[in-house]
């Protein structure tokens, strides 16, 4: 069974084209456009990881990493937080979010396919 990811970014375009070079490595995606839309689908069904931008309309990346890991379902999810304004803009991602990864988009895809073996191991086709 492949590895379930959710991936959450406002920006239909940069979700797709991740989307793709993820399901090519044999992950399961699902994709949400807001933060309150990925609590819906968490709410729903497990997810193995959740990546998702910082910057988005309503809820920000920070604060969906924070309700994710307060509920004792999500408490254990790795979380991956990007953005396009660089680490530097939020020295202290960690605390402020609970985030597993901080990635710098655009996204490097060798290093997003490092963390995300790291976190959860390899899709069904990597094995």
């Amino acid at each position: 069974m492949p590895k379930t990811i959710l991936l959450v970014d406002d920006s239909v375009v940069q979700s797709f084209a991740v989307k793709v070079r993820l399901e090519r490595s044999g992950y399961h995606i699902i994709s949400a456009q807001s933060g309150a839309k990925a609590l819906e689908i968490i709410a729903r069904e497990p997810v193995d990881l959740v990546i998702s931008d910082i910057l988005m309309p309503g809820m920000d990346g920070y604060e969906l990493c924070r309700q994710i890991k307060a509920n004792p379902g999500g408490a254990n999810t790795p979380v991956v937080v990007m953005s396009a304004l660089g680490e530097t803009t939020d020295a202290n991602w960690r605390q402020t979010s609970g985030a597993d990864r901080y990635l710098a988009k655009p996204l490097d895809h060798e290093e997003l396919a490092r963390v995300i073996e790291e976190l959860i191991g390899v899709g069904e086709g990597q094995a």
